[in-house]
């Protein structure tokens, strides 16, 4: 089960460049799965745009081709922040934001690394 209460969470998808806004870290968990983000198919920001990174609780590797999902978790994590990879976006779904321009205008401005 996730830990974090961070509010909204955005997960970006580097498949398709889809950025997703999910009103929780539960919601995000539950509909981005664990062998994709395993496998690097997933970013995910807080509210403010900072990295979150997955902590594994079980991970079942599969063989050959049946592969089987685990379970994680979101945690603080470091890296870029959402705000350095918006031009990595092609489209936006989910939380009343339409385009990168207003989750431009939504996300603060990062603050700078000390």
């Amino acid at each position: 089960m996730p830990v974090l209460d961070a509010g909204i969470v955005f997960a970006l998808s580097t498949d398709d460049g889809g950025l997703l806004v999910f009103p929780g870290v539960n919601e995000a968990v539950a509909y981005c799965e664990a062998v994709d983000v395993d496998g690097g198919g997933w970013y995910f920001f807080t509210v403010t745009g900072s990295p979150l990174a997955p902590k594994f609780d079980t991970m079942d590797r599969g063989s050959g081709f049946a592969i089987a999902s685990g379970r994680y978790t979101l945690l603080p994590g470091s890296g870029r922040w959402l705000q350095e990879r918006l031009r990595d976006v092609e489209y936006v779904r989910g939380g009343g934001l339409a385009d990168v321009e207003s989750v431009k205008k939504f996300l603060p401005e990062r603050p700078e690394a000390n």
